[in-house]
Parts: C-alpha cells; sequence; structure tokens
C-alpha cells in the first residue's frame, strides 16, 4: 500500500510516487551503508562511493516523486564526477572560476558543455524537420547560440552545429547523448506547441546549466 503521507507544495512539477515512504527509505538506507563501504574498499580517494551515494539520493527522492528539474542539482553532481573520472575538470568543481565570469578555456569537454552541443543540434534537426535546408538551419542556430549561456571561450559557428548534429547521428540507436537528442528535437518539431518550444529553446538555449552569458558592450 502507498503511504498516504502528504507532500508538501512543489515549485516543480511531480510525478506519482513510485514507493511508499518505508520501502523507499529501507533501499535508500541499505544503498548509502553500502556506498560508506565502497568508500573503504576502493582506491579512488572515495569517487565511486560518493557517485553511489548520490544515486541513491536521486533514486529515493525520484522514487518519491520528485521531478526532473528538482533533481537537478544530483543529476549536475553526478555528471561532474562522470567529467572527472573521464579526465575532464568540469566547471563546477574548477576553483579558478569566478561567480559570473566566462572561463578562459576555449573549449569545455564536460557534461554541461555537451549538453549546450546536443541542444544546438536538436534545434538544427528541428528546423530542418520544418522544411528549413540544413545550411540555413546551422546558421540561424548559430546566431542565437552566440546569446546562450558558454561554459568557454570558443565561437558556435554554423559548421561546428552541423558537425555536433552529424556526430550525434553517428551515435548507435541506444546511445544516452542520441537519445536526449532526439527526444528533444521531436519536442521542437511535433506536437501543437512545437513551434512555441523551438522559438523558446531558439531565444534561451538550454536551461539549468548554470553556464555565464557573454557581457555585451553598451552602444554609443
Amino acid at each position: 500500500m502507498k503511504s498516504t503521507c502528504k507532500l508538501p507544495p512543489s515549485k516543480f512539477p511531480r510525478h506519482e510516487p513510485e514507493a511508499d515512504l518505508a520501502r523507499a527509505e529501507q533501499v535508500v538506507f541499505e544503498e548509502m551503508e553500502h556506498a560508506a563501504e565502497l568508500l573503504q574498499s576502493e582506491e579512488d580517494f572515495g569517487r565511486f562511493g560518493t557517485n553511489h551515494a548520490l544515486h541513491a539520493c536521486y533514486s529515493f527522492l525520484h522514487a518519491r516523486g520528485l521531478s526532473g528539474q528538482g533533481l537537478k542539482p544530483l543529476i549536475d553532481l553526478m555528471a561532474a564526477l562522470e567529467s572527472v573520472a573521464s579526465g575532464v575538470l568540469p566547471e563546477l568543481f574548477d576553483p579558478k572560476l569566478k561567480p559570473g565570469r566566462m572561463p578562459e578555456r576555449k573549449w569545455s569537454r564536460s557534461a554541461a558543455a555537451r549538453e549546450i552541443k546536443i541542444h544546438a543540434a536538436a534545434c538544427m534537426n528541428a528546423l530542418m524537420q520544418n522544411g528549413v535546408g540544413k545550411d540555413e538551419a546551422a546558421a540561424c542556430v548559430a546566431r542565437h547560440a552566440d546569446n546562450w549561456p558558454q561554459f568557454s571561450q570558443g565561437l558556435i559557428k554554423p559548421s561546428t552545429v552541423a558537425n555536433c548534429r552529424d556526430e550525434l547521428l553517428q551515435q548507435s540507436s541506444d546511445n544516452r547523448e542520441r537519445r536526449r537528442f532526439e527526444r528533444r528535437s521531436a519536442m521542437f518539431s511535433q506536437g501543437p506547441r512545437a513551434s512555441e518550444h523551438l522559438a523558446e529553446a531558439l531565444r534561451i538555449g538550454p536551461v539549468f546549466t548554470g553556464g555565464v552569458r557573454k557581457r555585451r558592450r553598451a552602444k554609443t
């Protein structure tokens, strides 16, 4: 029987809890204890155990109905740890980055920066689904991307957008990033509000990425 405990008001959409509170707590307690054991057994300075603990907390909150938006801080932490494991210093852990300052690196290879490329490729693909030519679609996205939150100093050119799309399309159908690209492209190209979603996506770029918008010089 699912818990009848009334959840507090939410700022973001939530789904129906998938597990009652007692069962969800039992699972997260067991997984947190396992994470503590991993801290003792793994010789990786605790990264694997810490990541396991984050996944346990994520699973518990999701099972109790919290949405993706509410879980974004944990998602970002897990993605940042994945970047570290692959040899990339993510912006989240870079002590040299100051609030509101654009990173000095020309290109970032972090998961957060990758999100911008997936978003740009999805926008381009949606434009093409609507009949816009490939070159024109890439140029349109590149113009808008110049105003999106950035994670590096690199300029997003039409060729950059087109290459990102081609790279994603070359991935296997079960590739996680390709699936995200395809879902987002479908949202921007299918359904009664697709054009509205696409216009907003081009205007503001990917949401909840924590990037920095370029400072514009005041016109004189």
